[in-house]
Parts: structure tokens; C-alpha cells; sequence
């Protein structure tokens, strides 16, 4: 059985690309899957954001669950608030022909907590002891011959849509988990839900080499002149530094910023 330690590097020939050039190089590779799950999520995530999220499912098809956790982390948030918008974007991702194999894995991977946001604020869930085949109102459905309706409450007929499938296909993959998430808002507000997926959110991503914001606050302070005096003026021990290597970045991206701007 080949280990992950006798599968050669594909990635090292690209460093030093755009993000399209990447992307490119990727579907040129004998090995695009292998070649994708080599990336850092950073990188891959720029890539996402150049050619968009949209046209990126052949990309998110070959990337690991764990990435995808992480594209996530780095997409979904403005500051420590979900982005609702970036979230309608993730939900109505769905493959050639409308498949929703590449949704069924973003569910995988996604934090709960975040559709749990959108079922507080947006689905009205009614249960009753007895089956009953009379909507409690109109607009109302149920999944389980009567027992448990639901109302989504989304005038965008769109957003209602996604919301609809996404809530479908929870139930079809596992009654369980669709009852857990409708009765969160009962337990939970939507502050509580956002506050607990941001720490868990920042824990991640600093897992994978991303700053907590109060360490990059420090590290992007202004450095002042008169620190900068006490620095140099500091009795430090001499320190040589030899031999030390350029480290290629993966990505030269002129418009870089515009993809880490939160």
C-alpha cells in the first residue's frame, strides 16, 4: 500500500503562478486530484475566488473534505458575522445536470452551526403529537405524513428554493440530524450560534497557519519610531545570520488582497 510519504510531490513545478495559471496546470496534470489535495487551502482558495464559486465545483469535486472545511472557514464570515450572501452562493452549488453530489459533500463538511443560523431566522417548525394532514398554514409542508411542518419564511424566491433543498436533502441523508437541527433555535440564539462557529472557525484556520485576529493586529501594528529606537539602542547579543533561502510563495497575485480583505 503506498503511504502519503512515497507520493511524489506535484505541486513544487507550479509555485510562483497566478491563480488561473494554477487552475490550469491542475486539469492539466496526469494527477489533478492528487496535484489538489497537495495545496495548501489558502492557495486553493484564491484559485476559487479567481475563477469564481460557481464554475469551481470541478475543483471542489477533487479537493479533500477537510479543505473544503476550510474554504469554508475562509468564505463564509465578515469579520465574526456569517455572510448570508456567501452562504446562498455555497448552497446553490450543484454539478453538471444538477447533481447534488457537490452539495451532499459541502453538507460533510460545513459547520452545522451556520445552517442552523438560517433555520433560526428563516423556518417556522410546527410538531404535533398526532398526524395531521391540515398545514397548520398556508405554505406550510411536511416531511413525515403529518407530524412535524415546516414554513420557510424567505420572500426570495431563490434563497426559498435553496433553503427548501438543503433542508430535503438533511433529511434524506439523516432524519437525525434534520430533527437536531430544527429544535437548535430553541436552545440557542443566532448571536450564540455565531459566536461559538467564529472561535471554532478561528481555532481551525490558525490549526492551518492563519493568524487569530488579535496576533495579526499585533503583527500589522505600526511600528513606531521610538520602539524602533529602543530596538536598535537595546544591548542584544551579535547574532550572524547565514545562508538563509528565499521561500517561493505558491502564488504571485497582483489583486491578492481583495481574497483575505476580512
Amino acid at each position: 500500500m503506498t503511504s502519503p510519504s512515497d507520493i511524489a510531490p506535484v505541486v513544487a513545478p507550479v509555485r510562483g503562478h497566478t491563480c488561473r495559471e494554477l487552475y490550469k496546470a491542475i486539469f492539466e496534470s496526469d494527477v489533478p486530484e492528487q496535484m489538489v489535495r497537495q495545496l495548501p487551502a489558502q492557495s486553493l482558495y484564491m484559485v476559487v475566488k479567481e475563477i469564481g464559486l460557481a464554475t469551481a465545483c470541478d475543483l471542489l469535486s477533487l479537493a479533500s473534505l477537510e479543505q473544503i472545511r476550510l474554504l469554508s472557514d475562509l468564505d463564509l464570515w465578515h469579520g465574526d458575522v456569517l455572510d448570508e450572501e456567501r452562504m446562498w452562493e455555497w448552497l446553490s452549488l450543484a454539478d453538471e445536470g444538477d447533481s447534488l453530489e457537490i452539495l451532499q459533500k459541502v453538507l460533510k463538511c460545513i459547520d452545522l452551526k451556520l445552517v442552523s443560523i438560517l433555520i433560526s431566522k428563516y423556518v417556522e417548525v410546527q410538531v404535533f403529537e398526532e398526524s395531521t394532514d391540515n398545514p397548520p398554514s398556508p405554505g406550510f409542508y411536511t416531511p413525515d405524513k403529518g407530524f412535524t411542518w415546516i414554513g420557510i419564511k424567505i420572500e426570495n424566491e431563490d434563497q426559498h428554493f435553496l433553503l427548501a433543498r438543503l433542508l430535503a436533502l438533511i433529511y434524506e441523508t439523516s432524519t437525525e440530524l434534520f430533527y437536531q437541527l430544527l429544535s437548535v433555535p430553541s436552545v440557542a440564539t443566532v448571536s450564540m450560534l455565531e459566536e461559538e462557529g467564529f472561535t471554532e472557525r478561528t481555532k481551525r484556520l490558525a490549526a492551518e497557519g492563519v493568524p487569530e485576529p488579535e496576533v495579526a493586529a499585533t503583527i500589522h501594528a505600526p511600528y513606531s519610531l521610538q520602539e524602533a529606537v529602543n530596538d536598535v539602542t537595546r544591548e542584544q547579543p551579535h547574532v550572524v545570520v547565514e545562508d538563509v533561502r528565499a521561500v517561493e510563495p505558491m502564488l504571485y497575485e497582483a489583486r491578492a488582497t481583495k481574497y483575505f480583505s476580512e
